[in-house]
């Protein structure tokens, strides 16, 4: 069966309209992925996985390396660029008019040029971000027509989705941490609002619990009513809990899917793809 999955996928390649590329960048890496659209349940396809570690002035220039190395990158897919980066601001989708954002909101937190400047239109909030310069101008340059969207997004739609299956009551909070390499995404929800999404870097489990007071504080979350849910590898799970286990109302340890395990993939890529996180029992 595993074969005849390999010969189909390699026979259909050359029809566009059956995939989506699915392209995660960030400071540190690209990777890129083809999902199936008519065949949800294939397993999504890896073009492309480099990592790196690199000044800033050099992301831009392995990020353009890695796409013109993979030609098929460039032909005719519906394609998503997921865009993971600390500098993020969320704004009130209500302030602006036809979709329009006046730059200096993001410029007067981080500082960067106009054009430097993606936007992720939401309903109730939109997130404004940016990477490294240039990287607008080359994905429009090389991938036009693209939808890019913030990781933080991606994984805001996930955890908004699975909060009222966790949160206890209205009265309570509930905060998400996605812990990364060198870096968590914290997420606060209440009474199934969506409160904040923003990334802290961390060295220690301490850190990161030190970061889910701070969340909790800005946001006016009681922490000793507190759900904590941690999507992370055991070892960050149990030292996360550890830490804030006398603290919080209740703490939940969510799995990561397997290609995130196995295969290495950030959490949003595989989100994107349609893979999941489970609770722990």
């Amino acid at each position: 069966m595993k074969g005849a999955t390999s010969d189909f996928i390699s026979a259909n390649f050359t029809d566009t309209g059956q995939w989506k590329l699915i392209v995660y960048v960030s400071a540190h890496g690209i990777c890129a992925l083809l999902k199936n659209t008519e065949l949800p349940d294939l397993p999504p396809v890896t073009l492309l996985s480099r990592s790196w570690n690199c000044p800033v002035a050099d992301v831009l220039p392995n990020i353009e390396a890695a796409v013109y190395d993979n030609p098929r990158m460039l032909d005719d897919y519906a394609t998503e660029i997921i865009v993971c980066t600390p500098k993020a601001l969320w704004i009130p989708s209500a302030i602006m008019e036809d979709e329009e954002f006046d730059p200096r909101w993001f410029s007067a937190v981080y500082p960067a040029a106009d054009e430097d400047i993606s936007m992720e239109y939401g309903s109730m909030e939109s997130v404004l971000f940016s990477l490294v310069p240039g990287l607008n101008s080359f994905l429009r340059r090389t991938l036009p027509g693209c939808r890019v969207s913030s990781h933080l997004s991606v994984l805001k739609s996930l955890f908004r989705s699975l909060s009222p299956l966790v949160e206890p009551s209205p009265a309570s909070g509930t905060v998400f941490v996605n812990v990364r390499e060198g870096e968590a995404d914290f997420f606060a929800f209440k009474d199934r609002r969506f409160f904040c999404g923003v990334v802290h870097p961390w060295s220690t489990h301490s850190d990161i619990a030190y970061f889910v007071t701070l969340v909790a504080e800005a946001n006016a979350l009681e922490l000793r009513s507190l759900n904590l849910n941690v999507v992370a590898d055991g070892a960050a799970a149990s030292g996360v809990a550890k830490c804030l286990e006398p603290y919080v109302a209740s703490i939940s340890l969510w799995s990561r899917p397997d290609s995130v395990e196995r295969e290495g993939l950030p959490l949003a890529a595989a989100v994107a793809v349609g893979d999941s996180i489970s609770l722990l029992l």
